[in-house]
Parts: structure tokens; sequence; C-alpha cells
């Protein structure tokens, strides 16, 4: 019985690159026209964690800054390829802290902001 409610997620996870393709991407963006929602859904449809998708998608109208710390890790990431190619390495810690911690302000600060609504209200 574990083996077979455990199977869905091993499959997902050993074959999650083949729902990267075109058609499963279309699909996903047939179903919703929100860019969080498509790219979370395809990204944990990669990592077999479609029961935290479920969860996370109720709280999709809190993130309200989200979009603002995607854009500055964007720039962060592109303002890393530049120092590349002039010969400046960033070390892959730095740049994760970078990442992480721009996510988490960015939650936090959302979250702060829509502190008295409810999951899919705004007022």
């Amino acid at each position: 019985m574990i083996a077979m409610l455990a199977w869905p997620s091993i499959s997902e996870t050993i074959f999650g690159f083949t729902f990267l393709s075109r058609r499963i991407v279309a699909a996903v963006l047939a179903v919703t026209q929100t860019a969080f929602v498509a790219y979370s859904s395809i990204v944990f449809a990669v990592l077999g964690l479609r029961a935290l998708y479920f969860a996370l998608e109720g709280l999709v109208d809190r993130f309200v800054y989200l979009h603002y710390g995607l854009a500055v890790i964007l720039l962060f990431v592109g303002a890393k390829f530049v120092a590349q190619g002039f010969g400046l390495q960033i070390p892959i810690g730095a740049s994760l802290l970078v990442i992480v911690s721009t996510i988490t302000v960015a939650i936090v600060v959302s979250l702060i902001a829509t502190r008295g609504q409810t999951a899919g209200r705004t007022s």
C-alpha cells in the first residue's frame, strides 16, 4: 500500500524533466493565466511536491511583493554573469545567500503588508 502511494511521487521525480516539454508548459498555461501558479506548478511537478503546490496556491494573493524579489534575483544573476565575463567569480554560497535572503525578505514583507487579509481575497 505504501509503495502504491509513493510510486506517483517517485515517478514524477524520476521523469520530472519530461514535464518541462513544450506540451506540458502549454497545458499549464492553458489552465491558468497567473505566471506564479504556472511556474510553481511546473517546478513542483519536477520536484514531486504537488501537495506543497496546493498549500501555496491559496497564499499566492498574499505574496504581493514576490515579483519584486524575483526581479532582484534576476538582476543579481545577470550581474553575476557579467562579472564572470570580466573574470570575477562570486562564490556559490554567497549567491545562495543572496537568493534565499531576497525571497525571504519579499515573502515576509508581503505577509506583513497583507496581514489583515485572508488568502484568496484582496481588499
